[in-house]
């Protein structure tokens, strides 16, 4: 179970040996990480941490809460209006995607949005009651954040409603 404990505290810990993993984006990274803090982006953490950290060492991640812009695969597939099909269906299929969102310069036109700053437990509440498996993560002006897969989520399905349920 997680528990929170203070800056100091982490900075005993590190005295002792024990290193800290940083998920903050990287402008909250530069503006506040603890010195000696390993930086892995919470998208990235899957991948990188068994490269980037000591496994003989304990770990203690620093972060801040957890929002769904933190989550949102920014690398889905977008296209224009005014792109052929064909073009969009290859480069879809070629990045192993099975959607692609259509963009007016960088910004989505159109279906429900999700802002970054919403909790994971309250997007997934949402998908839950209405079976869906992935939303689309917008800035407040509109600007194209990312895809956020159900599965990204890491919250159980509720018992109610949903495609498990």
């Amino acid at each position: 179970m997680p528990k929170e404990i203070s800056r100091k505290d982490v900075q005993r810990l590190m005295k002792a040996g024990t290193e800290v993993l940083d998920v903050l984006e990287l402008s909250e990274y530069r503006e506040s990480h603890l010195p000696g803090a390993v930086h892995i982006h919470l998208r990235r953490l899957a991948d990188e941490a068994r490269v980037m950290l000591d496994p003989d060492r304990p770990v203690v991640e620093a972060a801040r809460e957890v929002h769904i812009g933190h989550l949102a695969r920014g690398n889905a597939p977008s296209c224009t209006i005014e792109d052929r099909l064909g073009e969009v269906r290859t480069r879809v299929e070629s990045a192993g995607w099975d959607q692609a969102v259509v963009l007016d310069q960088r910004r989505l036109e159109g279906p429900r949005t999700f802002r970054p700053n919403v909790s994971p437990d309250g997007t997934a509440s949402w998908m839950d009651d209405r079976s869906d498996d992935s939303v689309l993560v917008t800035s407040s002006d509109g600007t194209f954040v990312g895809v956020l897969r159900r599965e990204d989520l890491g919250v159980p399905r509720s018992a109610e409603g949903g495609a498990d349920a």
